[in-house]
């Protein structure tokens, strides 16, 4: 179906000034590798199916300077366009994404035993 499809959540970080230590990365109690280039980081969350786009992650990033928590899901971004954007086309794209995955909830939903 249309709902086979699977998105991945993709995260970039920059660590504060002056942080040169390790950094470790959490993701719903589990350990996650990250890419880093150019002092950025990037932690990915993949795989997720079409039904669970509005289900919410947690990210723990751990340095020895302590850690940061965000709960963030597929459709975070929907969500901070909507608040922050006069642009027609991002709205429309991002209304499009909401509606499908709402759809994909309620017909998975239908359809699993």
């Amino acid at each position: 179906t249309v709902f086979d499809s699977e998105t991945t959540i993709r995260v970039y970080f920059t660590p504060t000034q002056g942080n040169s230590g390790t950094f470790a990365a959490v993701v719903d109690g589990k350990a996650y590798s990250m890419t880093a280039s150019g002092g950025r980081y990037l932690l990915e969350i993949a795989n997720i199916p079409s039904d669970k786009l509005s289900e919410a992650h947690t990210i723990a990033l751990e340095t020895e300077d302590g850690t940061a928590t965000v709960r963030i899901s597929a459709l975070s971004y929907a969500e901070s366009v909507f608040r922050s954007s006069n642009d027609t086309a991002a709205l429309n794209a991002m209304a499009a994404f909401y509606r499908y995955a709402m759809a994909a909830e309620a017909f998975m939903a239908a359809h699993t035993n």
